[in-house]
């Protein structure tokens, strides 16, 4: 009482396509903004959650800004929260982790190729699908840190770019796939380099020799999860290592035979070999020495914002004064 207000801001789609049956959804959205500004002022994200009480697939929520003395939350956050618990519920989702550091052009053509791949193996709504780029926290870390303005340069990319960026926890694939199952994910698609394939397979052999070995493969190639696998330039050859002739452990040949003829692993079709060439890694260090030529292993795009926003320590221009 006698205190400043507090304002709830909501922009909302109406997904429904009767008049009064958007009416009728406003007014239970009404008493749910009611309802968590009272209860859960201090609980942001399930404020977000609450808000759609008895209204999933009926309306979408694009924007919730939160003022005041009571609600002492960052905004970039609740946008955060929106994403998880609106964009992926019940989608098809393609995630594709990456370093991005900074994004090449075998980047986006990964992205691009295992999408579209994605999409026509699938017979979801068109509307139903979303595209992550994954960044984990083991990726951004220097020693016990977390390099904040680092993944910031990654994530500024990214975005420029279109992407939806996730930032995750998960060092394995397979917690990965539970978190995307709370939110009743239709069908989930990852994208990989064949080297990163390898390591996934030689890990889970080294870590479930005990017998366990088919369990851990289990926790990764459910039902409704298939690996996208991107190629790699075979060192000293003009041979590619891909998907169906990867170098697997004796040991597990059968059961990663079992997983191609299945159809949960596949080569991306349309990859461009011509780009095997680039890694991020010379890219990052041509970046930071100032050397010329890393922008024709990047977009136009990211070539300019790296070098009109200094990212990723590019060099800034050396003043000299004559006295």
């Amino acid at each position: 009482p006698e205190s400043e207000p507090n304002d709830l801001v909501l922009h909302v789609r109406m997904l429904d396509n009767d008049n009064q049956l958007q009416q009728q959804a406003i007014g239970v959205l009404g008493v749910n903004m009611v309802y968590a500004a009272y209860y859960y002022q201090d609980q942001p994200e399930v404020l977000v959650q609450s808000l759609l009480d008895g209204l999933k697939g009926r309306i979408a929520v694009d924007t919730c800004i939160l003022n005041g003395r009571d609600f002492k939350v960052d905004n970039r956050l609740l946008s955060l929260y929106l994403v998880k618990n609106e964009m992926l519920y019940r989608k098809a989702i393609m995630v594709v982790r990456g370093s991005y550091r900074p994004t090449t052009l075998v980047n986006e053509d990964m992205l691009k190729t295992s999408y579209a791949q994605f999409r026509a193996e699938s017979d979801a709504d068109p509307s139903k699908y979303a595209l992550l780029t994954e960044l984990t926290l083991s990726n951004l870390q220097k020693g016990a840190e977390i390099d904040e303005r680092d993944f910031l340069d990654r994530a500024r990319l990214l975005n420029a770019l279109g992407h939806t960026v996730l930032l995750s926890n998960y060092g394995e694939y397979n917690q990965l796939i539970e978190y995307f199952a709370q939110y009743k994910a239709s069908k989930i698609g990852i994208a990989v380099g064949v080297q990163e394939l390898l390591q996934i397979i030689t890990e889970k052999y080294a870590h479930n020799k005990d017998g366990r070995i088919l369990a851990a493969f289990g926790e990764i190639f459910t039902r409704h999860v298939k690996m996208y696998v991107y190629p790699a330039q075979q060192e000293g050859s003009p041979e590619l290592i891909t998907g169906s002739k990867l170098p697997v452990l004796e040991e597990v040949k059968f059961l990663y035979r079992h997983l191609l003829d299945s159809g949960q692993i596949v080569d991306i079709k349309n990859a461009n070999h011509q780009l095997l060439h680039i890694y991020s890694k010379d890219v990052l260090a041509d970046i930071r020495a100032g050397h010329d030529g890393w922008e024709a292993k990047v977009s136009d795009e990211v070539a300019r914002i790296v070098k009109s926003q200094y990212l990723f320590s590019y060099p800034t221009e050396k003043l000299i004064f004559n006295y």
